[in-house]
Order: C-alpha cells, then structure tokens, then sequence
C-alpha cells in the first residue's frame, strides 16, 4: 500500500495565506465602528489602542484555538478520510472563491457569505459596550461569525497542516 508523501507548507505559504485571509472587510468594519464610538465618547487616543488591540488580540486567539480544534479533528479521523475532505475543503474554497467573485460585481444579489443580518444588530449593541470583558466578547463573536466567510484560506492551511502535524508545523 503507497501512502502520500505530505511536507508542511513553507513559513512563506502559511505567512502569505495568513495575510490574505487577515484582509476580513467584516472585522475591520466592526473595529471602525468600536473606534469610532470610543472617539465619541471623548476617550484618549490611548484608551482606543488599548481596546483595539485587545479587539484584534481577542480575534487571533479565536482563530488559534479554532484552529488547534480543527487540527486536532482532523488530525484524529484516518488518512484516508483526511484525503477525501481535503478533496471537498478544495471545491468548497474555490465556490467561495466564486461566490466572492460574484460579490464583488453583483453584491447583493443573491447568496452571499457577508456577516448574517441576524448578527448585525447584536454586533452593533455589543459595540457600545466599552469595557474590556466586552470588547474582548465583541472579538471573539466577530472572529466566530466571520470565520466561515472569510476562513477558506485559514482552512486550507489547516487541511494541510493536519496531513503531518507536529510541534515543528506549529
């Protein structure tokens, strides 16, 4: 039986798709409004970094610890499995790809991976909260609304990690 030969992606491959996926239009909209309110209040600029930093450090460690969920996961079910969702994960990121294509000249129109209307309004309430628990709820809930819109280049780096992940891949 032939097993797949599988290398962990370069620093440049993970560092890059990091990049591309740290671009999320719905996290940083959300981090405008909550400066924005901040200013409004007549808050220093100090208090705003310190609470935008907590906001964005609140959206790294969800990402980490989906992350270490999801490797773990995969990292438990057979390879044979693993090659198959693998499989699935690519077609689902490239229909992402195209439904973000599509978005981008027909935004509105039918299906779309923006942030659910649902949790617009209760983004939009957790905002005014300008504590440092409520900031770094805000985060965290961002970073868990948006990662299914916004993750696919977060979960291809994942899928390949998990193929051969060790202390070396993290």
């Amino acid at each position: 039986m032939n097993g797949i030969n599988v290398d962990i992606p370069t620093l440049g491959l993970v560092v890059g798709s990091a990049a591309v996926d740290s671009i999320n239009p719905c996290a940083i909209g959300v981090l405008i409004l909550m400066i924005s309110v901040i200013m409004g209040q007549g808050h220093k600029v100090g208090k705003m970094l310190f609470l935008g930093g907590l906001y964005i450090f609140a959206i790294f460690l969800t990402y980490l610890l989906a992350g270490f969920g999801l490797l773990y996961f995969l990292a438990k079910i057979p390879l044979f499995i693993t090659e198959y969702l693998s499989i699935g994960v690519g077609i689902l990121i490239i229909l992402f790809g195209f439904v973000e294509i599509k978005d981008y000249f027909w935004y509105g129109k039918g299906f779309s991976l923006g942030i659910p209307t649902v949790f617009l309004d209760r983004i939009h309430k957790m905002s005014k909260n300008i504590t440092v628990p409520g900031v770094f709820l805000m985060g965290m809930f961002v970073a868990g609304v948006v990662l299914p819109c916004t993750g696919a280049p977060y979960l291809a780096i994942i899928t390949i990690l998990s193929l051969n992940f060790d202390f070396t891949a993290f």
